[in-house]
């Protein structure tokens, strides 16, 4: 799923961690061995993509679910819009949020620092973000169909 939703842009390889644990243990995905992807488009952009998910049994099928991510838009090496989930570990913010990576002081707190709540986000929607707002250009004539598919 993951994987296929990246090939719209991006030909690096995703490793999907965990093939030794079974079935519903959870498994990391990442891009690129952690390094962010260029994009092709008139600006410099930049993805990484890095997650946790299981996979569950239902009627239709095994499915995957995600249970955490990190989803970041650069441009250089400047982090511009960072989704993040991540219910477990040291960060005392456990819901979906997004930094924006603008160096502005709201307060006493830089804008990057702040939490800004999203729900959850799928990669999908980072990627149709990309297209549509940020003039990113697939590498796939077929991306439509393939976010479509890969989303259900």
């Amino acid at each position: 799923m993951v994987a296929r939703a990246l090939s719209c842009v991006a030909r690096s390889h995703v490793v999907s961690g965990g093939a030794h644990l079974a079935a519903t243990q959870p498994r990391a995905v990442v891009l690129n061995d952690g390094n962010a992807v260029s994009l092709r488009g008139p600006t410099p952009l930049a993805i990484s993509v890095a997650g946790q998910f299981t996979v569950v049994e239902e009627a239709k099928g095994w499915t995957p679910r995600v249970l955490a991510y990190f989803y970041v838009l650069a441009q250089e090496d400047t982090e511009l819009l960072s989704f993040h989930w991540h219910p477990v570990g040291p960060s005392p913010v456990r819901t979906p949020h997004l930094h924006v990576g603008v160096e502005v002081r709201v307060g006493e707190r830089w804008l990057p620092k702040v939490h800004v709540p999203t729900g959850v986000i799928a990669l999908q929607d980072i990627l149709l973000l990309a297209f549509e707002e940020l003039s990113v250009e697939p590498i796939r004539d077929d991306w439509g169909m393939i976010l479509a598919e890969t989303r259900s």
